[in-house]
């Protein structure tokens, strides 16, 4: 499992406050079930982000645990997913009719 560089440190000092993580499921795994895990830990579920990818909120000293939930094949931070838009490309796009003619 790939856990990114921005994560690492939080599990051998966890901070104070919640953390938000990206989490990437395999192929196989039920995103459901890894919710469900994460909220045996104590944390949240926040938005599915497409193709397994949940955002989640865990408390700062849960983040290790995180690592122990079966079927994950990446831990990233939250940042990640704002940078990300769930309703589209997260800029205001125009349209042509189509001829070519913008």
């Amino acid at each position: 499992m790939y856990v990114s560089n921005a994560v690492t440190p939080m599990v051998e000092d966890p901070p104070d406050e919640p953390v938000a993580l990206v989490l990437r499921t395999d192929d196989d795994t039920d995103t459901d079930t890894v919710v469900a895990a994460v909220e045996d830990i104590g944390g949240e579920h926040e938005r599915d982000l497409g193709f397994g990818d949940v955002l989640v909120t865990v408390p700062g000293d849960a983040v290790g645990d995180v690592l122990d939930i079966a079927g994950l094949s990446a831990v990233e931070t939250g940042a990640l997913a704002e940078m990300t838009d769930a309703d589209g490309a997260g800029e205001d796009v125009e349209m042509g009719d189509g001829d070519g003619s913008d």
